[in-house]
C-alpha cells in the first residue's frame, strides 16, 4: 500500500464489545495501534459497530474522501 502510494483506511469493527470504555479509550487504542503498525500514523483509522450501526457513515465518509482525493492528478 505504501509503496504503491494507495489510500488506505483501517475500519475496527466490534467497537460496542470493547468493556469499559471512557472518554479516551479511542485514542489510546489508535496510539497503541499507531505504535506498533507505523504505517497507520499517516492513515485514518475509525472505529465502528457495524451491528449497532454506530460510525458507519464515517468509514463511508471517510472511504469516499480518500478515492476522491486519489483521483486528483497533480
Amino acid at each position: 500500500i505504501q509503496e504503491l502510494g494507495k489510500p488506505m483506511v483501517l475500519a475496527v469493527n466490534k467497537w460496542d464489545a470493547v468493556p469499559e470504555k471512557e472518554t479516551n479509550s479511542w485514542k489510546y487504542y489508535k496510539e497503541r495501534m499507531e505504535a506498533k503498525l507505523s504505517i497507520l500514523k499517516e492513515r485514518p483509522m475509525v472505529s465502528l459497530s457495524a451491528k449497532e450501526k454506530l460510525r458507519t457513515h464515517k468509514l463511508l465518509e471517510t472511504v469516499t474522501e480518500l478515492y476522491e482525493k486519489s483521483q486528483k492528478k497533480l
